[in-house]
């Protein structure tokens, strides 16, 4: 058989076999319908998949990997109880809105964001972005907050994950660069828990499961304790804030936040840990 039908007829088989494909009428490989609805989703707001500029993978590449991430969530037990996923993957403000899970909950952008591969970035004066998520619904029981930032200022204050736009009560990841400690304030009002001394970047999550607090930066345990108070109960759950008053800015980038009715074991915060890293790793933005 000459080559060049032979590599002819491996492309028409490498085509038929593709994940979103079919052949004989049955998909071959299909994503987990989740999955392909968020896909879906970015695509018809404008969403660039290729993340090759910033070390991350191509069109291909990106959706497998989005794929492979709602399917890890799914076998713990974190898609089915998640309120709201926001994974920041298409490089334009549309895209970054989207809910992950459902098409609830997208967020609303205000003042002044880049949006890139990277995730986005308030300017520290005036962006942050609203859910639409009221913080009763997290805290005050089984729950889980997950952030996953890249860089932050070390010289100013500002929360690091979702909080309430309802100042002084706080819910998620606080750094205080003032003082170089991130507190996780899950489920408290002004309490800061969970301090760590160095400033780094990377993935936390704090998760109430029962009647005890767990707090993981990067894959390892650094804090639980009992709860001790209620959760909050107004205020709409706000990102890229500061923690001194509502409405205000940070400017740290941040990659990923999950908020979730969903409390988790340290077993599970290790293997949730372990798939959002993957997925990083995938676009290009690990840290």
């Amino acid at each position: 058989m000459p080559s060049s039908i032979a590599a002819s007829g491996l492309a028409a088989m490498a085509t038929a076999l593709s994940p979103a494909s079919s052949y004989w009428g049955y998909s071959l490989n299909a994503y987990d319908p989740s999955a392909q609805a968020f896909i879906n989703r970015i695509t018809a707001a404008g969403g660039n998949f290729d993340y090759t500029s910033i070390g991350g993978g191509n069109e291909d590449a990106v959706k497998r990997a989005i794929n492979d991430y709602v399917v890890a969530c799914k076998a713990i037990g974190a898609w089915s109880s998640g309120i709201a996923q926001y994974l920041y993957i298409g490089q334009n403000a549309a895209s970054h809105a989207l809910n992950a899970i459902q098409d609830l909950n997208n967020m609303t952008w205000y003042g002044t964001i880049t949006h890139d591969a990277y995730g986005f970035t308030p300017d520290g004066s005036t962006g942050y972005g609203l859910t639409g998520i009221q913080s009763n619904i997290v805290g005050s029981s089984d729950s889980t907050v997950i952030s996953y930032v890249r860089t932050f200022s070390s010289s100013s204050k500002g929360w690091i994950g979702a909080r309430t736009n309802t100042s002084p009560t706080y819910y998620g990841h606080f750094m205080d660069g003032y003082s170089g400690q991130f507190a996780c304030s899950l489920g408290y009002s002004d309490v800061e828990k969970g301090k760590v001394t160095t400033s780094i970047a990377g993935c936390y999550i704090a998760s109430r499961l029962s009647n005890t607090v767990r707090y993981n930066q990067n894959g390892t345990e650094i804090a639980s304790f009992p709860v001790t108070t209620a959760g909050t109960t107004t205020g709409t759950i706000q990102v890229g804030g500061i923690n001194y008053g509502p409405y205000q800015s940070n400017n740290f980038t941040q990659s990923l936040h999950s908020i979730s009715s969903y409390g988790l074991g340290s077993s599970n915060m290790t293997l949730l840990r372990t798939a959002i890293q993957a997925l990083q790793t995938a676009l290009g933005r690990q840290v």
